[in-house]
């Protein structure tokens, strides 16, 4: 994350002009919802994006565009759509639960993970227990369609995972280019987990889940995590729908 970062903060220097930035670097990807034959976190990350995009889009496009109709009086006929508000506070969820798995020993996170997650969102009309891989899949009802997801790995990917000893050697590093690197890694792991901007408990509340389950054991443990790339990933997609919301109203 840092190395890409780095190379985001040059091409964007070499764009500026007059000391000010003339152009940045986005990368937008909508209708790129991904089902492979297997797919793991890296695609939930993505498939939230996604989601987003499209809400986003339903919003302004259907939601929005039809009340403006209506309050001007044009004749027009109500466009039916998929409101898919409760499938982006689902994903949201399930990357809070996996950060929370943190303290769980490697070899059992993902397994007790997969067991809240049953536990938690078995009846959300989003989420479902398949019946030949319950003990190693969860599916999610994407706007685009049904996606299965393997849990394995899940906490793991979902971890930064340079150790200690490998960030002090790049610290003590006396060559410029890794010196700068060090910085990035410190910024990437003590920046705020979600813009202060950017709340997803409204659309949490629209879910209605049973009853938490008893939470998994957890291992004791006195040390202070470093943010997880679900926070950090989720912290970027709120800056990225700030700016889109930003142009839609202009």
């Amino acid at each position: 994350a840092a190395l890409f970062q780095s190379l985001v903060d040059k091409f964007n220097i070499t764009n500026a002009s007059g000391g000010r930035a003339a152009a940045t670097i986005g990368v937008l990807d909508i209708y790129g919802f991904e089902a492979f034959e297997v797919n793991s976190f890296e695609q939930l990350l993505i498939n939230l994006a996604n989601e987003r995009l499209q809400q986003h889009f339903n919003l302004i496009m259907f939601k929005t565009e039809q009340s403006e109709y209506v309050r001007e009086g044009i004749a027009w006929e109500q466009v039916p759509w998929h409101d898919n508000t409760p499938c982006v506070a689902l994903i949201e969820s399930i990357l809070v639960a996996t950060d929370d798995a943190w303290r769980l020993t490697q070899k059992e996170a993902d397994a007790k993970l997969l067991i809240e997650l049953h536990a938690r969102f078995g009846k959300h009309p989003c989420y479902s227990e398949p019946r030949f891989k319950a003990a190693s899949h969860f599916a999610i009802s994407h706007y685009a369609g049904e996606v299965l997801y393997d849990v394995h790995a899940f906490c793991r990917k979902n971890k930064e995972n340079l150790s200690d000893e490998v960030h002090d050697l790049i610290r003590r590093s006396t060559m410029p280019w890794l010196q700068e690197h060090a910085r990035l890694l410190t910024r990437c792991s003590t920046q705020p987990q979600l813009p202060s901007t950017y709340s997803f408990s409204h659309l949490v509340s629209e879910m209605h889940p049973p009853p938490r389950a008893t939470a998994p054991e957890r291992h004791t443990s006195s040390r202070i995590r470093s943010r997880t790339v679900s926070e950090q990933f989720r912290g970027q997609l709120a800056q990225l729908m700030e700016l889109v919301d930003l142009g839609s109203s202009t």
